[in-house]
């Protein structure tokens, strides 16, 4: 291990990646995301992943209006919605014109990001501690079930800003070595585009607090840094969430920023009950780190506090609030909210990994030279099945519930696809909502995406007929009551299933789900 981890940041001569590196932590990217290739022709799966691809095809159909992003549930007008700085959809747009309309080129921006975080992580790993470190931490990231998922279903804002805000912690920590302007208006400009993209990133400004006041002390507050920073990122934020938001006021969509949506903040019942924690520390572990790299991060934090490696633990100061400011939407079960633990988790993970690493190759060497190389096979190889155990616990356990709706959703939207006119507007129903308020609600996006029709979206318990007819009224061409849903739907709304199945003609009644033809008697 290096010396002194304070001492190496002054020193800042980190030798640069080698190409068997690289190359080992590409290899085992790409092998645990071979279940992609089985489904590269229709990769898109799940809530997030379905809204932001409807807004790429947006820009690639509109025209790349940048500042207007548009939704397909915006009923019949423009579908300007509220929501992050857009620039993943936005050049997923582009890339659209380029390579042409397939649904491989979702994942191309998220796989980018994904290995971008292994490399950060491999990074941060060879600068505090030493390059097997690093190599161990981005194998660590390569394998996570939590990125697996993220990366292989489409686009979530997650790992754009969690990849970005860690490039940005990084320039600012090689800036500490020699306070060159190139470096701070490097990490800056990351930094910025992480809170851009997704307002949470601004946990990132602890570490760099600490930074910032390592280098100048009690008199930070004048330092010309701290303010061309500051404004840096809090300006163009600003000036993007106010326009979001007018975008809000003006056409009443949202994903729930400033507007209307259920509250991802931690509450007091929450914060106070230890299950909560308990089951936080059980996912990162197992999903986050998987077990072996949860063995690791206990014996690389010792280290850390060893070698004196004060960011680590400014960094996870900066975890710490940022998973108690977002408790809600963690505890409902939304994990890629965790994601941002990865990579500095991870960095410190590689360092025990690498330190248990050694000693046991050592140990084996003892007993024969040959014995040592089969040892290092061995532990990689164990690595592997924990990494795969822990993929596979994941998803039959922990997403058994979301992924079997989302699929349902995603047949809905294909089935309907073909047995509907071209630009016909639609009234999505399901039972999602059925919880929340009209004015809370969040809406499900897949239905519109995967049959490429735009409208409006109903809860089956705020359903009615006056509703139905006002949106007849605008335009509504179809009701499609989706799959998730369509059993539900029979047997605790019997009347609406009457009403509709007495006035309108059904085109489909089945697993799939039942569509009614608004303009057609029965």
């Amino acid at each position: 291990m290096a010396q002194s981890a304070e001492g190496s940041m002054r020193l800042g001569r980190q030798k640069p990646a080698t190409q068997s590196q690289l190359l080992l932590l590409l290899c085992a990217y790409a092998l645990a995301r071979w279940d992609l290739i089985q489904h590269w022709d229709s990769p898109v799966f799940g809530w997030r992943p379905a809204d932001l691809a409807s807004i790429a095809l947006s820009y690639y159909r509109n025209g790349f209006h940048f500042a207007y992003p548009q939704v397909f549930w915006g009923g019949n007008g423009p579908g300007y919605v509220e929501m992050e700085f857009p620039i993943v959809p936005f050049v997923t747009g582009f890339l659209l014109k380029l390579l042409g309309v397939h649904e491989f080129v979702f994942v191309l921006l998220p796989l980018l990001c994904g290995f971008g975080l292994v490399w950060i992580t491999y990074r941060f790993g060879s600068y505090f501690f030493d390059a097997k470190a690093g190599v161990a931490g981005g194998l660590i990231v390569a394998a996570v079930p939590v990125l697996v998922m993220l990366t292989n279903q489409g686009q979530y804002a997650d790992p754009p800003m969690v990849f970005f805000a860690s490039l940005g912690l990084y320039w600012f920590v090689l800036w500490s070595d020699d306070g060159g302007w190139a470096r701070l208006a490097a990490g800056t400009a990351c930094v910025a585009l992480a809170v851009l993209v997704k307002l949470t990133g601004l946990y990132i400004g602890v570490p760099i607090a600490y930074l910032l006041w390592r280098r100048f002390g009690s008199a930070v507050w004048k330092a010309p840094e701290l303010w061309a920073t500051g404004a840096g990122v809090l300006v163009p934020t600003a000036l993007w969430y106010v326009h979001a938001h007018h975008l809000y006021t003006e056409y009443h969509n949202t994903f729930g920023i400033l507007g209307a949506g259920y509250s991802k903040f931690g509450s007091t019942s929450l914060l106070t009950s230890p299950r909560f924690y308990l089951q936080q520390a059980w996912r990162v572990a197992l999903y986050h780190l998987t077990p072996i790299g949860a063995v690791g991060f206990l014996v690389g934090l010792a280290i850390a506090k060893r070698e004196r490696v004060i960011l680590v633990f400014s960094w996870l100061l900066a975890l710490a609030i940022y998973t108690l400011v977002t408790a809600g939407g963690v505890e409902a079960g939304h994990y890629h909210y965790l994601l941002p633990l990865l990579p500095c988790l991870a960095m410190v993970a590689g360092a025990g990994m690498s330190a248990l690493f050694e000693r046991a190759v050592a140990a084996a060497e003892r007993h024969g030279r040959r014995l040592g190389s089969v040892a290092a096979a061995v532990l990689l190889v164990l690595f592997a099945a924990n990494a795969a155990v822990a993929g596979e616990l994941f998803v039959r356990r922990d997403r058994s519930n979301d992924s079997p709706n989302w699929l349902k959703k995603k047949l809905t939207g294909q089935r309907l696809k073909p047995l509907i006119r071209p630009g016909a507007l639609l009234i999505v129903v399901d039972t999602q909502m059925d919880d929340v308020t009209p004015e809370r609600s969040m809406t499900p996006p897949d239905v519109f995406y995967f049959s490429d029709r735009r409208g409006w979206y109903l809860s089956v318990a705020w359903l009615d007929q006056q509703k139905i007819e006002e949106r007849r009224a605008l335009g509504a061409r179809y009701l499609v009551v989706s799959g998730n849903s369509a059993l539900q739907f029979k047997s605790i709304r019997p009347d609406m299933h009457a009403f509709l199945s007495s006035k309108y003609r059904t085109l489909m009644d089945d697993q799939d789900g039942l569509l009614f033809d608004l303009g057609a008697g029965p």
